[in-house]
């Protein structure tokens, strides 16, 4: 988001949308760009708009590609139209000296640019190395890169540092006694068995996510899932012996799976489609599975999977965000946020 002027604004408004314009004078809302379906556009993001005050720059991202692959793109205000000033960079940010700084991995780079004729002069340069970013991962990144520049040309930045690595630990909640069960690693996303035995994870490593399962006696982390996908958690059975979690293709597939907790069985699939989506919590008698999905009309969702007979229905289904449901201990009710 940037701001035009006193009253406007310039935005995203969801995940795989264009940008838009809002008038805080009377709310009013003009749709400026589209998704470029010809060339797989996934999403327009982090607009800046340009000194002139009548075009803003934007990163736009294609399906398929990480997000460090993305065109940077200048487009008008007033008309929409838009060209493609570089492409193979995330996050631009135009400086006053005359340069278009941008993102890949860990590494800004700049290029000379020209805010007049609106064009790129020249090959980029490497200008600052170990920056926080989040440019690799399509699924679980955003396209982000933790830096800023003032207008008199200082740059901020936040230090990638060890990003993203933690060690799992337990708190015992009567003697506050902290036990360590990993060792260091890039794990997010912990659900633990009902019996407290497993604790399932994602661990991420080079720009993939994959399940992890941790014995919170031993420390013991086991593979679990898939190769060669990207994976999200998930939720328990009531009797602890499957573990839910869905994972997406290199096609943009997004699969909801199950698997007993031993591996004693094959991976079922219990349901396919191109929204993304990741099961959050099963009812106390095992019959639903609450699952969060991503649709460009309402954005975040919640609906139920019968597990019986594999049918689907909404559960929470409006615009905005609904996150995190998790059905009540006697199956009552659901909590979400």
């Amino acid at each position: 988001i940037d701001w035009i002027d006193d009253t406007s604004l310039v935005w995203a408004p969801s995940y795989h949308s264009g940008l838009s314009i809002i008038s805080l004078a009377d709310n009013a809302v003009r749709e400026l760009t589209e998704l470029d379906e010809a060339t797989s556009e996934r999403s327009h993001r982090w607009p800046q708009i340009l000194p002139d005050g009548k075009h803003v720059m934007f990163q736009a991202q294609r399906l398929g590609r990480s997000y460090e692959r993305s065109d940077i793109v200048v487009a008008n205000l007033e008309t929409g139209e838009r060209r493609t000033v570089f492409s193979g960079g995330s996050y631009p940010r135009y400086a006053q000296s005359g340069h278009l700084i941008f993102a890949r991995e860990r590494t800004l780079f700049a290029i000379a640019f020209d805010p007049v004729e609106l064009q790129t002069v020249g090959l980029p340069a490497p200008v600052l190395e170990d920056v926080l970013t989040f440019v690799v991962d399509q699924q679980n990144h955003d396209g982000a890169a933790y830096y800023d520049i003032s207008a008199s040309g200082t740059l901020l930045y936040t230090p990638a540092g060890n990003q993203g690595i933690v060690r799992v630990a337990s708190l015992d909640m009567e003697t506050a006694q902290l036990e360590m069960l990993s060792e260091p690693g890039d794990y997010a996303m912990p659900r633990l068995s009902p019996d407290g035995s497993t604790l399932a994870v994602i661990a991420t490593q080079k720009g993939r996510s994959a399940v992890r399962l941790i014995d919170t006696n031993s420390g013991l982390v086991t593979p679990y899932g898939l190769d060669n996908v990207t994976e999200y958690l998930g939720a328990w059975s009531p009797d602890g012996q499957y573990l839910y979690w869905s994972y997406a293709d290199v096609n943009g597939l997004y699969t909801l799976a199950v698997q007993r907790q031993d591996r004693a069985e094959d991976i079922r699939v219990l349901y396919q489609e191109s929204d993304f989506l990741v099961p959050r919590s099963v009812s106390p008698d095992g019959r639903f599975l609450l699952y969060l999905t991503f649709q460009d009309s309402t954005s975040w969702d919640i609906k139920r999977l019968d597990l019986t007979d594999n049918t689907i229905s909404d559960f929470i289904v409006s615009e905005g965000l609904q996150a995190a449901p998790r059905y009540s201990p006697d199956g009552k009710w659901v909590l979400y946020s």
